[in-house]
């Protein structure tokens, strides 16, 4: 499940569409959602969350599956 905690209105893009929020989710899900969803959303640099460190790691394990 997923909450969206905070939206920042100063960062809405009328033209693209492309809304700026803070969510709440389990590391696990929010990563499931981002791998299969990629060209919805982003992490932002100053993300600490770990989901950028645990997409890197699915990456390597499935480079390694298949080469």
């Amino acid at each position: 499940m997923f909450q969206i905690d905070v939206e920042y209105p100063r960062y809405i893009s009328r033209d693209e569409g492309v809304r700026r929020v803070k969510v709440t989710s389990c590391k696990g899900a929010l990563t499931n959602w981002l791998i299969n969803v990629p060209e919805l959303a982003w992490v932002e640099n100053d993300d600490h969350s770990g989901v950028v460190d645990e997409m890197k790691a699915r990456a390597q394990r499935v480079m390694k599956v298949y080469g």
